[in-house]
This record gives C-alpha cells, sequence and structure tokens, in this order.
C-alpha cells in the first residue's frame, strides 16, 4: 500500500483506485479497516460530486461492509451516506431501506442531529415512489420531540435548516395519508419556518400544491405557481429546482395552457440532463407521452409509451406495468382496436382484485366492445355506492372512465350522480397522476353527460367550452371528439347542416391523423 501511496498521494484522480485496493488489503489485514472505509467514503463523495451515483452507492456499500464493528454514529453516517446515494441513483426503496438502518444505529448514540437527519432522510426516499406518510410520520414525529427537547442555550447552526427539512418532511407524509387538515396546518408552520430561504420556501410549496389542487382545486394553486415563478432564480438545489418546474408543468396542463406546459417540459430536459437525475428523467419522459397522446399522434405515443416501461425496469421502485396498460388502451382505443387488448385487461383486472382504477377501465372496455350486460355487472358495485371513489389523484381518471362507460350504457340515473360529482372539472384538463395521461377539458364529460340527460341547452355550452379549450391546446383527438359530440347535440337541437359541416371536419381530421375510432363513428353520424 506504500508503493500506492507514494505515486497517487492524494491526488482525486486516483482516489478510486487507492480506496479499490485500500479496502482489498483490509479484508485481510484488519488493521486497515478504518483507512479503507475513509478513503472509500472519499472516493463517494468526489462521485457524487460527478453525479455518479451508482459508482458512489457500491464504494459506499464496501464501506459500509468493512465498518460493521465501528461506533453507531459512524454506522448510522455511511448507511446515509449510501441511502442518499441510491435515491439519487433512482433507487428509492433500497435507499428508504438504508435509511431505516441509519434510524437504527443513531438511536444507540446521543446524537440528536444525527437521528434526525434520518428521519429527514427516510421520509425523502419514500415519497419518491409514492408510498404513503403514516410510517415516516413515526420516524419524524420522533425526531420533532427530540429537536423540541434540546437546550436553546446549546443550538447548533445546522439546527435550523434541520427543523425546516423536518417540517417540509411532515407536511409531504401528512398530504401523502390523507391527512388534509392537519397538512394545512404543517404548511403554515413549515412555510414561517423557511422564511428567507427561496430554496426551502420553494420546497415547502412544491410539496404543499399538489395536495391544496387536489382537494381545493386548480384554482387555489394559481398564487402558488406564481410565487414558483419568483423563486426560481434563487434555488439552488437541483431537485427543489426540478420538483418545481414539475408543479408548473402539472398545472399549466391542468389549467389547459398546452404551450406552456411544452416550453417548460424542455426547460426541465435540460436541468434533469444537468443532474442527471433518472428520476426526473422518468417523470420528464411520462410528461413527454402524456402531451403525445393528448396531441393525438398514436405513433409517437406508443413509441414514448414504450420507452416509459424502459425507464420504469431501471428504476426498481417503479412499477410502470400500469401506466402502461392504461396508455395502450386508450391508444388501441383510438386505433379501434381494443378486441386486441381484451384478454390483458380481463387477467388484469382479475388479478388487481376489484381495484378502483381498473374495475372502471374494464367496464369501459366492455361497453365500448358491445357487451352491455357484462359491463353493467361489472359496474354493478361501484354504481351501488353512487361512485365513491377514492380522491386521489387517479380519481379524475376514474371519473371520466366511469363517465365513458355509463354514456355507453345509457344509465340516465348514474349519469345524474356523475355530472353532480364531476361538477368541479369544468374549466380543467383531466390528467392521469403525475403527468402520465391528458383526456382534454373536463367540460367534455360533463357534456356528455348532459346530453345523454336530454338538457341539450347545457350541453351544447359545456362542449362548447371543451372544444374551444381542446383546440386550444392543439389537440386534434380531444378537439375532434368534443366536435363530434357537439354535433350529436347540434342535430337534436334541430340544426342539421351546422351538425354536418362539424362531422366532416370530424371525418377529415380524424383519418389525417390515423384516428381510426373516430374516422369510424364520423362515418356512421346521419350526414345528409
Amino acid at each position: 500500500m506504500s508503493a500506492l501511496e507514494r505515486v497517487f498521494g492524494d491526488d482525486p484522480a486516483h482516489l478510486p483506485e487507492l480506496a479499490y485496493h485500500t479496502a482489498e488489503a483490509a479484508r485481510a489485514d484488519p488493521e486497515l479497516r478504518a483507512t479503507a472505509v475513509t478513503r472509500l467514503g472519499r472516493a463517494a463523495e468526489a462521485a457524487v460530486a460527478r453525479l455518479s451515483f451508482e459508482e458512489a452507492s457500491a464504494l459506499l456499500a464496501q464501506a459500509r461492509e468493512l465498518a460493521t464493528d465501528a461506533p453507531a454514529g459512524e454506522r448510522a453516517r455511511l448507511a446515509l451516506a449510501h441511502a442518499a446515494a441510491e435515491v439519487r441513483a433512482g433507487r428509492s426503496v433500497p435507499g428508504s431501506r438504508l435509511a431505516e438502518e441509519a434510524i437504527a444505529a443513531a438511536r444507540e448514540t446521543d446524537d440528536v442531529l444525527l437521528r434526525v437527519e434520518a428521519a429527514i432522510r427516510y421520509e425523502d426516499a419514500r415519497w419518491r415512489p409514492g408510498l404513503a406518510g403514516e410510517r415516516s410520520l413515526r420516524y419524524l414525529d420522533e425526531a420533532a420531540a427530540l429537536l423540541d427537547g434540546l437546550d436553546p442555550a446549546e443550538s447548533e447552526p445546522a439546527e435550523g435548516e434541520l427543523r425546516v427539512r423536518l417540517a417540509v418532511a411532515r407536511l409531504r407524509a401528512l398530504a401523502m395519508s390523507g391527512r388534509s387538515r392537519e397538512a394545512d396546518a404543517a404548511d403554515a408552520d413549515a412555510l414561517a419556518l423557511a422564511a428567507g430561504s427561496p430554496t426551502m420556501e420553494a420546497n415547502v410549496l412544491s410539496v404543499y400544491l399538489g395536495h391544496l389542487v387536489l382537494h381545493r382545486g386548480v384554482d387555489e394553486g394559481g398564487p402558488l405557481i406564481a410565487r414558483l415563478v419568483e423563486l426560481e432564480p434563487a434555488i439552488h438545489d437541483g431537485d427543489v429546482a426540478l420538483h418545481a418546474l414539475h408543479d408548473r408543468i402539472m398545472f399549466a396542463t391542468l389549467t389547459g395552457d398546452v404551450p406552456e406546459a411544452r416550453r417548460l417540459v424542455d426547460v426541465m430536459a435540460e436541468q434533469q440532463r444537468r443532474w442527471r437525475s433518472r428520476f426526473w428523467q422518468f417523470v420528464r419522459t411520462n410528461q413527454e407521452a402524456m402531451e403525445a397522446f393528448y396531441l393525438g399522434d398514436l405513433a409517437e405515443s406508443e413509441r414514448l409509451a414504450e420507452h416509459c416501461r424502459a425507464l420504469a425496469d431501471r428504476l426498481p421502485d417503479e412499477d410502470g406495468t400500469g401506466v402502461y396498460g392504461l396508455r395502450m388502451f386508450l391508444i388501441r382505443r383510438e386505433q379501434d382496436r381494443l378486441a386486441v387488448v381484451a384478454p390483458v385487461l380481463r387477467t388484469v383486472v382479475a388479478r388487481a382484485g376489484g381495484d378502483p382504477l381498473w374495475t372502471p377501465g374494464l367496464a369501459w372496455l366492455l361497453a365500448e366492445t358491445g357487451s352491455i350486460d357484462e359491463a353493467r355487472a361489472a359496474l354493478a358495485d361501484l354504481r351501488a355506492t353512487d361512485f365513491r371513489v377514492p380522491h386521489d389523484a387517479m380519481w379524475g381518471t376514474v371519473m371520466a372512465m366511469l363517465t365513458e362507460t355509463v354514456v355507453l350504457l345509457g344509465d340516465q340515473e348514474a349519469c345524474a350522480t356523475l355530472r353532480d360529482r364531476l361538477a368541479g372539472l369544468a374549466g380543467t384538463n383531466v390528467v392521469t397522476g403525475s403527468g402520465q395521461l391528458c383526456f382534454g377539458r373536463g367540460d367534455r364529460y360533463l357534456g356528455m353527460l348532459s346530453f345523454t340527460l336530454g338538457d341539450l341547452a347545457t350541453a351544447e355550452e359545456q362542449l362548447g367550452t371543451a372544444l374551444e379549450g381542446d383546440a386550444a391546446g392543439g389537440s386534434v383527438l380531444w378537439a375532434n371528439e368534443s366536435r363530434l359530440w357537439l354535433s350529436r347535440v347540434r342535430r337534436a337541437q334541430g340544426h342539421a347542416p351546422e351538425a354536418d359541416a362539424m362531422v366532416r371536419v370530424v371525418a377529415h381530421e380524424a383519418a389525417a391523423a390515423g384516428l381510426t375510432r373516430l374516422t369510424r363513428l364520423a362515418a356512421a353520424e346521419p350526414v345528409a
């Protein structure tokens, strides 16, 4: 070892090689273990600085293997560093397990700040794959009690930042646990603590925004988005900056500002490449796939659906099969090839055991393919609850599926129930999850329900609003879907020539875009 040390010294370029050889020697000579762990840790830090997170994770795994007899504090810090590298490499679930190991080791120490850091890192790893926040809350509440028990006279400089990060983590865990009132209170606390730090304030706003929009409506998010725009130049953390961009893309999509969403996706792509985040690459690619389907480009949509599934396979926390299945269901529908996916979807639903997403999906498929009695049977249990499904990020998607189904079934009682349920979707786009699919304007679904109920004046207004919004967004698919439904309304109102003109536009644009289902439906309309 001395020869390598004389040759390389502290040259950062040769640190990984020196660390490797020291680690190999330490396996035979326990006296070298402390030196090996130190060098592996330094090499890992250098790898993180180069944004080479998988290399850092591998180095830290070796360090932890050699540090099994080290003091608890050192084992906790190594586990935390390893957890952070795993998360940044796109492996959040393994990262959360490492953070939990750090929590256990830190509990053997009297280092309060270390124990708090471990709890924060655990929650940070858990939210990315969408894991519920209850388990995180137990650790975070324990950490908060430890911080509150500190003597103010012995406060350390790092304590203030930890309090802010802890508040942000707790806010997110509460929101993900569905504890709405507590999340509202936690948001106010976190914002107060974050005052003066643009990065921390942006982090708080990003965490709270999705919760606010989901539970209070899109309009409530406007002021938060405006503040994120103001803060953007001063955000110095790549993860926070990407999260803020994602929120702005989602808000622009929900409010129908598709050109702004498109511009922000390009900005996000540049930042994601700079930070080399697999997680945000996956998020961004999903947004690109969402736009392709929204526009009606089925070939690009299918290509990106395959790409998203491949990216998900590289992220062990992400099960891309559900979203992939939903995308392919919709693509095949627009290609008029739903019979191809019917056997697969039946298998998925059987395995899901009454899942609130796939049961409406099956009912919709059955109704679309003419199996009306089977569709009624598939929908019966949900119908008996007045279509009360979890109000989460998939709620709008489920409502869209249910609307399509009950309209095809001509179930007026169900249509009336759903029209009341969907009232809050007026004026917004229907978006799946964190940006996987966009179904166009919610007003279209309301208009379909109103038309089925015979409320032609309301249907005309709703479908006209949907057509205007979908066309402004550049969606050949959804604009022509809205136009087709509006033509049916105008025909029922006695305006056949106007209806015929609309149908001809649908036929022309759908055929040009390769939208086979819409082309078939337009051809079936009673045009003079």
